[in-house]
């Protein structure tokens, strides 16, 4: 019985994680396409068969120069 209880513990614990992790994560993501130009919406390709090697593409590029429709360029220091 005490076996039982404990895994229930780690599954809890492990689900608790997932769910904490994967807010900051997704918002992480869709901020990084969008410093590429991109929707955030192609995050969602995550869940088709290999859609995340686009996205590991998109990721790995450097943003776009300059402002674009989603924001200023996070590189280059706020006017004052």
């Amino acid at each position: 019985a005490l076996v039982s209880g404990s895994r229930a513990i780690v599954g809890i614990g492990y689900v608790a994680g997932i769910l904490i992790f994967s807010i900051p994560q997704s918002a992480l993501s869709v901020r990084r396409l969008h410093d590429t130009g991109r929707s955030g919406w192609r995050w969602l390709l995550l869940m088709v068969p290999f859609g995340f090697i686009f996205l590991i593409v998109w990721w790995c590029r450097q943003g776009n120069t300059g402002s674009n429709k989603y924001g200023p360029d996070p590189r280059q220091p706020a006017s004052q």
